[in-house]
């Protein structure tokens, strides 16, 4: 179980855990939406909202390359500045900070809703027929990836002014004491329900340490499989 649940960790801290859950949502948002265009969605929306809906195959095909191609360079940027982010945080502080920013949940869910929304798009202009009938164009989801777009946007200014507080030394101490807070009363909530007599230390043998680091968790698993080795 605690293997388990450190792979889940070591997982949750990766920089593209969210972006590939994100993704895959896009991808079935996408898969749903041309499911429903073939239903003729964007036909009853004609007669219902007219405004609303592009029917015109020529101009949804070039508002969505023109959202795919912008979107492309809006991700490129945004990873670009982690990156920057990263090597300015472990040059000027600690390479112990970086898991942190890493696993930030708020950069993920920006990367990860660009590249959803890049995805959404390049298969619903995949999935525009080259014909002239106006029913045939997508056009409530090319006015849906129009939102995303937008949505894309107003994550993408959140994403400046964040990053620009993350890297701060008072910010990145505040979430580094918030976070030991946590951890310590967690620990100490467990030991109160899990009350042990401590064994004495008469007879504890000592080992030196031969190599560098530092102390990141106990795999009680293979602690113990390594006591019942060696007694």
């Amino acid at each position: 179980m605690d293997r388990l649940n450190n792979l889940f960790k070591h997982i949750r801290t990766r920089i593209a855990f969210f972006p590939t859950v994100i993704s895959l949502a896009g991808l079935l948002l996408a898969f749903l939406m041309i499911y429903l265009e073939q239903n003729n969605i964007s036909a009853y929306l004609i007669n219902v909202a007219p405004a609303l809906v592009i029917d015109n195959t020529d101009t949804a095909k070039t508002i969505l390359s023109t959202l795919i191609g912008g979107l492309i360079s809006l991700t490129v940027f945004s990873f670009s500045m982690v990156m920057v982010l990263l090597n300015q945080a472990s040059s000027n502080f600690s390479p112990r900070v970086l898991p942190g920013i890493i696993s930030d949940q708020k950069h993920q869910i920006v990367l990860g809703l660009y590249i959803a929304t890049i995805l959404y798009n390049i298969f619903v202009l995949i999935s525009i027929e080259p014909t002239e009938n106006a029913y045939q164009t997508p056009g409530f989801a090319v006015l849906f990836g129009i939102i995303l777009a937008v949505v894309c946007l107003a994550a993408f200014i959140y994403f400046i002014h964040h990053i620009s507080q993350a890297i701060q030394v008072g910010n990145i101490l505040t979430a580094i004491h918030s976070r030991t807070k946590s951890e310590i009363t967690s620990i100490i909530k467990q030991q109160e329900q899990h009350t042990l007599e401590f064994s004495s230390g008469q007879y504890w043998e000592a080992h030196e340490i031969n190599k560098t680091g530092y102390f990141y968790g106990v795999l009680n698993d293979d602690l113990l499989k390594l006591c019942k080795k060696t007694q």
